[in-house]
């Protein structure tokens, strides 16, 4: 039995850490060794995953200094000692037999990344469905940028398993704070040969107030703006239309960060018109966004204050 390395960084998160934890210690797939990765948490945290470890001889404990959730995701790659990885974040938790599901699909077609695509918030599938991908065609999918349907491919990284002979050689850039897992579920897939999709549940998603997701538009958010370049840079992005596709994705990310935005940061604001600026072309091309966004983001360097329109338009 392959052993599967769970990797949880782990910041101020008390009151959900058990409950995480103890999801994973209750998998019917037993070999597993969890790495909790404290990030210099403030409250008890720390404490708990210590505990942890004196519990059950499966868990292994890393306290670090806080550097944000990729350098902790980091520290659990360069530890773990399984031939599969996931990752889980600490406010959340799983099914009992998520690994076990996951991992027979993942032998049965001789995959190097299986995953579901839905969380246990929502509805269940009227039909469980499997759907097997090679690298072109899973690619292909990722960037159609739908994130919707039976077998879409999700931009986040917590809901499977993967090779670790394919993590290993990658880490977590520390400079991107938003979007960080579409940058490295990108890289995951074009390394994968064969990709399994489920959408059967497993996975439990929990939304805090606070998270990125819920955030004002500030120099994390913006940073995911950098994430075509890197892939670029790495030749994960192969061609224009796909370089189009992702800058414009992100700049419309910004720009509706900005919108629904209950503080304004003058430079950060200026730094998106003069992107948009330079990006016209990319945008226009865009395929990975809506006619009438394309309008509204390409009106906002001639007009800034047509944000605030855009903001009672869809942010009432």
């Amino acid at each position: 039995m392959d052993k599967i390395s769970v990797i949880i960084p782990v910041y101020n998160v008390q009151d959900y850490l058990e409950e995480c934890v103890n999801s994973i210690l209750a998998q019917t797939y037993t070999n597993l060794e969890i790495i909790l990765v404290d990030d210099g948490s403030k409250d008890n945290s720390g404490q708990l995953c210590d505990a942890f470890s004196k519990r059950d001889s499966r868990v292994k404990v890393i306290h670090k200094e806080n550097g944000g959730v990729s350098t902790a995701r980091n520290a659990g790659i360069e530890s773990a000692t399984g031939e599969y990885i996931a990752f889980v974040d600490a406010d959340d938790y799983i099914a009992p037999d998520m690994y076990s599901r996951l991992m027979n699909l993942l032998k049965y077609f001789g995959a190097d990344f299986c995953f579901s695509n839905r969380t246990m918030n929502q509805c269940e599938p009227l039909i469980k469905s499997v759907y097997v991908r090679n690298n072109t065609e899973a690619l292909r999918k990722f960037n159609s940028f739908s994130f919707e349907g039976d077998d879409h491919i999700p931009n986040s990284i917590w809901g499977g398993i993967i090779s670790s002979a394919i993590v290993k050689k990658l880490r977590f850039p520390d400079d991107i704070h938003h979007y960080e897992d579409y940058y490295m579920q990108k890289q995951y897939l074009s390394a994968s040969k064969v990709v399994v999709i489920t959408n059967e549940p497993f996975y439990y998603y929990r939304i805090r107030e606070g998270s990125a997701n819920r955030s004002d538009y500030n120099i994390k958010v913006a940073s995911c703006m950098k994430i075509a370049d890197y892939l670029k840079k790495n030749k994960v992005i192969k061609d224009r239309q796909e370089y189009d596709d992702t800058t414009s994705f992100f700049i419309a990310q910004c720009y509706f960060s900005l919108a629904q935005s209950r503080i304004r940061n003058k430079e950060l604001s200026d730094q998106l018109r003069t992107i948009i600026k330079e990006n016209q072309g990319s945008i226009k091309r865009s395929r990975s966004i809506k006619e009438q966004h394309k309008l509204a983001i390409l009106i906002y360097p001639l007009l800034p204050f047509s944000l605030k329109l855009v903001k009672c338009l869809f942010y009432k």
